[in-house]
């Protein structure tokens, strides 16, 4: 009898499986990568932001971070709806949601998203977060 001297053998049966595992792995790169990136560019800017914004940030990353590991989970499993394109569109909302984020923060504090399309109901919960938190700020400041 051989004995599986890597725990991964013993994880890891088929080709597909291994492909699954490698394919998950590559999109938690890019996400790692942008999530790094997100910190530099709110450290960046946390200097000009009030103590409420970069509250705000912290919790956005919060979010993301659960949807995320959520979302990889589930992905690890075979008999999972979850696959690796999920993982690639979550990445993607991410991205979107981060952009025009930080491009309303040099905008009007109470403007909302009108061209952006929302068909993610965790990007949408977002949105209305940061438009709560935009709102809280006007309020405060005037």
């Amino acid at each position: 009898m051989e004995i599986a001297q890597d725990v991964r053998e013993l994880l890891v049966g088929s080709a597909t499986e291994q492909q699954l595992l490698a394919d998950m792995q590559n999109y938690h790169h890019k996400y790692c990568d942008f999530m790094n990136k997100l910190a530099t560019q709110v450290s960046e800017l946390s200097l000009a932001m009030c103590p409420e914004s970069r509250i705000f940030y912290y919790q956005l990353q919060c979010a993301m971070y659960k949807d995320w590991t959520a979302a990889i989970t589930d992905c690890a499993f075979m008999s999972s709806t979850c696959n690796t394109k999920t993982l690639e569109a979550k990445l993607a909302t991410y991205e979107q949601v981060v952009a025009q984020i930080l491009k309303q923060d040099d905008a009007c504090p109470t403007e909302s998203f009108p061209d952006m399309p929302v068909k993610d109901p965790s990007m949408e919960q977002w949105i209305h977060m940061y438009e709560a938190h935009r709102k809280k700020i006007a309020s405060s400041q005037g």
